[in-house]
């Protein structure tokens, strides 16, 4: 007799009997192994959602392949169980509030994290509280966006590895600082202070840059570690341009993945090579579930999944009141990209050259192992070599 958890995933087709095997069992697998064998009996044909029975039952076990010739697995739904631990926070964090008790359904809380000197000095007429968000030594939270195949790294090898996006906004910034009149990520400094000094932890001198009336003060207190870094590959992102009024998820994915230039770009080089960027449009498209009355693949072809209230289930809204910043430019301008805009309580995508919420994302080198945990908020995977 076994005790313990078990992982009934494993299938042995000769005998044709499931063979229980311990939930530590599965910890020394890569985290791609990991997610793969959780949906490898399903058809990778099929975008409807997987659920599995979970550990824990306060996130659920619900997957979904994408429907490209890829056959990219992803987290779907409105509380998947994704979550994974990515460093500490080495102090307090707090964020700047006008109420003393806010709530997470208004704009009464603004998302930049600070310690508690510096929200203090930051505090004004309106900001008037300074609100606890995170407690020293807490899991700094990522998500899993899901297991993208054939994913060049910087050695020119395609591989299949997690892709993940900070839980927690990193701020509101522009998406340009030096050259404003670029939406082209390999001439924007945004990227360069999230591969700088975001990735190494040396975010304390309050670095600033303007764009019109909007001015961004770099000063997240990131808590990157060696080991953590460590765990992040270098690999080729796709930045080609999107035509305007996109909404379908195939349209984006192939967009993203184009050799298609924004306005006045044309020498510019469509991919990328670095380590942190943010999401695409086709990442939040492809985190909707569906429901009983209104499939996944309706969700996804048309612009149901802003219209329609059972398309509009996805752990990846992230904010109420805020848009959010997507990787991908506008095809029409030189200094336009898309963004997600929750704001009305649909979600839609817009283009602008403002500032926004940016979500870091990065992927996972192919034989990071899981060493504990089941990917809810209260016990997330925590990974190493």
């Amino acid at each position: 007799v076994v005790s313990g958890i078990f992982d009934y995933s494993d299938y042995n087709e000769t005998d044709e009997v499931f063979i229980a095997v311990s939930a530590d069992e599965n910890k020394k697998k890569s985290l791609v192994d990991v997610i793969t064998n959780k949906v490898k009996t399903s058809d990778d044909s099929s975008i409807d959602t997987i659920t599995l029975t979970t550990e824990d039952n306060s996130c659920t076990l619900t997957f979904a392949y994408d429907g490209t010739l890829d056959k990219n697995i992803r987290y779907v739904g409105s509380n998947p169980c994704n979550y994974v631990e990515l460093g500490k926070y080495k102090t307090d964090m707090y964020s700047l509030s006008n109420r003393e008790t806010p709530t997470d359904s208004d704009s009464s809380l603004k998302v930049e994290l600070y310690d508690l000197a510096t929200c203090e000095v930051k505090k004004d007429s309106y900001w008037k509280y300074c609100i606890k968000q995170h407690s020293a030594g807490e899991s700094v939270l990522y998500r899993i966006i899901g297991v993208m195949n054939n994913v060049k790294s910087s050695d020119g090898s395609s591989q299949a590895k997690a892709k993940l996006v900070l839980n927690d906004s990193f701020g509101q910034y522009s998406y340009d600082i030096m050259n404003q009149d670029s939406n082209n990520w390999n001439e924007t400094q945004l990227k360069d202070n999230l591969n700088g000094d975001f990735l190494n932890n040396n975010l304390n001198e309050n670095k600033s840059w303007s764009y019109g009336s909007n001015t961004n003060i770099f000063d997240y207190h990131n808590v990157f570690d060696s080991e953590s870094i460590d765990l992040v590959d270098t690999v080729e992102w796709n930045i080609g341009a999107a035509e305007y009024g996109l909404s379908s998820f195939d349209l984006f994915y192939q967009a993203e993945r184009s050799d298609t230039h924004s306005y006045n770009h044309n020498s510019t080089p469509t991919t990328w090579t670095g380590k942190i960027g943010l999401i695409y449009p086709s990442d939040f498209i492809g985190s909707h579930a569906g429901t009983e009355t209104v499939s996944r693949s309706s969700c996804l072809t048309n612009t149901s999944w802003q219209s329609v209230d059972d398309c509009k289930i996805s752990w990846m809204n992230f904010s109420n009141y805020y848009t959010s910043l997507t990787m991908t430019p506008y095809k029409g301008s030189g200094s336009s990209h898309y963004d997600v805009d929750c704001s009305s309580g649909t979600c839609r995508f817009g283009t602008s050259n403002s500032t926004g919420n940016i979500y870091p994302s990065l992927y996972l080198k192919s034989n990071v192992k899981v060493l504990s945990g089941v990917g809810s908020i209260t016990d997330p995977y925590k990974l190493g070599i």
